[in-house]
């Protein structure tokens, strides 16, 4: 099977927050969450990348997740997994009869 898009695993530092919780100001984690998200790259340019969980058969994409450049850390290009051929066993040896004394 071919994919239109690369297979690629982004690592980007993440904003976070939390709900309406009372917090210890001085416990509160203050720096980015280092974030890695996986999918396929379906638009890559000066401002970000755009990627898809989900690539439909009919080109339609879902799960889609927009990063900015300026939060991405890594982006690996990916294989996709592709299964092994099954080898066909190797033949049997067929034995000579031994002449019976």
């Amino acid at each position: 099977m071919t994919f239109k898009y690369p297979l690629v695993a982004v690592t980007w530092d993440d904003a976070h927050g939390t709900g309406a919780t009372t917090e210890d100001p001085k416990e509160v984690p203050h720096r980015p969450m280092r974030i890695t998200t996986f999918g396929r790259a379906v638009k890559v340019d000066e401002v970000g990348i755009t990627i898809a969980g989900e690539v439909c058969e009919d080109g339609m994409i879902r799960n889609r997740t927009f990063i900015p450049k300026s939060m991405i850390v890594d982006v690996t290009r990916l294989r996709a997994f592709q299964p092994r051929q099954k080898k066909a066993p190797p033949p049997v040896k067929e034995e000579e009869p031994q002449a019976q004394v």
